[in-house]
C-alpha cells in the first residue's frame, strides 16, 4: 500500500515567531500561561519576539536536533502498520501528493496542523509515547478530512477549522478512532482531545460518551466508517448548541 512517509524537520524561525506570538497573546489563559511558564523569557517586553525566539532556539537547537533523530526512529518503528491500519479504518486511500508529511520540531506546546501542506508541529523535547500520540492524532486529521470531503463535498473548506462544527467533530473523532481496539497493539496509549468534550453533556451523556458509544456500536455491528461518519455528522448538526458551548 502506498502511504506518505513522515519527515521530521526543525521548524523555521519565521514559523516559530508567529506561533509563539499567537499563543503568548492568546485570549485563553491556559494557552498563554502555559507558554509563559515554560519560556519565562517571553515575558520580557523590552525585546522583540523574534529576538526572544532566536535566543530560545540557540539554547535548545542542539538537543532538538538530537531528539529529532530519535523521533524519526520512534515513529518509523510503527509508521507502516499505523498508516495502513488508519487507511483501512477510515475507509479511504492515502493522498499521493505531496509524497511526504512534514512534522516540524518546534518550541510550541500545542500542535497545529496544515491540511494543505500536509504538515503538523510537535514539541522539540518529547518522550516516545508523546511523539506517537501527537503524530497519530495529527495524521488522523489529515486523512479524516480527505474522507469528509469524499462524503460531504459541499462542506466549505473553511469549516475544517475552528470554531466550526466540522472542526469540533474532527477533534472528537480522532481519539474515538485511535482508541478503537484495532489500534491497541500499535498505540497502547489512551488518546484524548480537548477537555470540554468530556464535561459538556448532550442529555445525560458527555459529548465524548455519545460519539464513542455509537462508534463501538457500529464497529460491533460491522457497519462501515462511512455509515458512522454520516451518523456523526448528522448528530453533530442536531447538537450544534452543545458542541459550540464546548469550543468557546
Amino acid at each position: 500500500m502506498h502511504y506518505p512517509k513522515v519527515k521530521f524537520k526543525l521548524s523555521p524561525i519565521s514559523e516559530e515567531v508567529e506561533l509563539l506570538k499567537h499563543f503568548i497573546n492568546h485570549k485563553c489563559d491556559y494557552f498563554r500561561n502555559s507558554f509563559l511558564r515554560t519560556y519565562p523569557s517571553l515575558k520580557n517586553k523590552n525585546l522583540p519576539i523574534k529576538s526572544l525566539v532566536i535566543a530560545l532556539w540557540k539554547q535548545n537547537k542542539k538537543q532538538a536536533q538530537i531528539n529529532m533523530k530519535r523521533y524519526s526512529k520512534d515513529w518509523g518503528a510503527i509508521e507502516k502498520e499505523f498508516m495502513e491500519k488508519l487507511s483501512e479504518t477510515i475507509n479511504t486511500s492515502w493522498f499521493t501528493k505531496p509524497k511526504n508529511i512534514v512534522c516540524y520540531s518546534s518550541l510550541t506546546l500545542v500542535f497545529p496542523r496544515d491540511l494543505d501542506e500536509k504538515s503538523f508541529f510537535i514539541n522539540w523535547n518529547m518522550p516516545k509515547w508523546g511523539v506517537h500520540k501527537v503524530a497519530a492524532h495529527e495524521i488522523t486529521h489529515l486523512l479524516y478530512f480527505k474522507k469528509l470531503k469524499e462524503l460531504f463535498p459541499k462542506i466549505p473548506k473553511s469549516h475544517y477549522e475552528r470554531p466550526h462544527i466540522e472542526w469540533a467533530l474532527s477533534e472528537i473523532l480522532a481519539p474515538v478512532i485511535l482508541n478503537g481496539k484495532e489500534f491497541r497493539k500499535i498505540l497502547p496509549y489512551w488518546h484524548r482531545t480537548e477537555p470540554p468534550f468530556y464535561t459538556v453533556k448532550i442529555g445525560r451523556k458527555t459529548i465524548m460518551d455519545c460519539f464513542e458509544g455509537k462508534y463501538k456500536e457500529y464497529v460491533k455491528k460491522g457497519k462501515s466508517f462511512d455509515e458512522y461518519l454520516i451518523w456523526a455528522s448528522d448528530f453533530a448538526k442536531k447538537h450544534t448548541k452543545e458542541l459550540t458551548a464546548a469550543i468557546q
